[in-house]
């Protein structure tokens, strides 16, 4: 498959813009100087809330230490859960929407799903819902960061997983802690889906693969206890 460059699509009220998405480890140090200034964070703050040590951030941002693209996309996912959106320029901004859409497109849209999941839920005990996922699929479309994905899961024994998929989308995928259920597949939505916080991943199994992750509380918990009341049933 040919691999195509992610895309980011940022819904916001009524107007869309669609602009490449960075890899996640291009943030300069002068982005991260301005986020922390944007919110009122110093460079403590900024340590304790990435998990990383003050020495290490006050190197990074002082340009005296490479870091590792993991450590910058920490930091950076750690300026976006607080509302700081980075962009071209390079700049930044506060995101002001209540509703935000992201189109992950291209080979890597599965990993930086992932990556996210492994991030949002990585804060302290939550839970992870799939629902409709034709396992079979999946693992024909990205078996290795699928498997990469179970490990980390398996790391942290705190995340709750649910997952439900009918008798002839079950692969037997399974995830250590996790619990499935098999149910009728006219009850599932036209599209594959994960729950995780206020987050609604749908998974499009299409050329190219595409992921649409939908940041929005009342849309997650109304899905969520519909994913329930199912669930209870089963």
């Amino acid at each position: 498959m040919k691999k195509l460059p992610t895309q980011e699509f940022i819904s916001e009220k009524n107007v869309t813009l669609l602009r490449d998405l960075k890899p996640l480890e291009n943030i300069c140090p002068e982005q991260i100087k301005a986020a922390r200034s944007l919110l009122g964070w110093s460079q403590a703050d900024l340590a304790k809330k990435s998990g990383y040590s003050l020495p290490a951030v006050n190197n990074i941002e002082r340009g005296l230490s490479a870091a590792r693209p993991e450590t910058i996309s920490t930091i950076r996912q750690t300026f976006e859960q607080a509302g700081v959106q980075f962009i071209d320029g390079p700049g930044v901004r506060v995101q002001n929407s209540f509703l935000k859409i992201k189109v992950l497109e291209g080979a890597g849209a599965f990993s930086q799903l992932f990556q996210n999941i492994l991030y949002v839920l990585g804060q302290g005990d939550s839970e992870l819902l799939l629902s409709g996922i034709d396992e079979k699929v999946l693992m024909d479309t990205a078996k290795e960061t699928v498997l990469d994905f179970q490990r980390k899961l398996a790391q942290n024994r705190r995340i709750a997983i649910k997952s439900m998929c009918s008798p002839a989308q079950d692969r037997g995928l399974t995830f250590v802690g996790g619990e499935k259920r098999l149910t009728n597949p006219a009850l599932f939505p036209l599209l594959p889906v994960m729950l995780y916080k206020d987050r609604v991943a749908f998974l499009m199994f299409e050329n190219p693969l595409r992921v649409v992750v939908m940041t929005h509380e009342t849309t997650s918990d109304i899905l969520r206890a519909q994913f329930y009341a199912q669930w209870a049933v089963l």
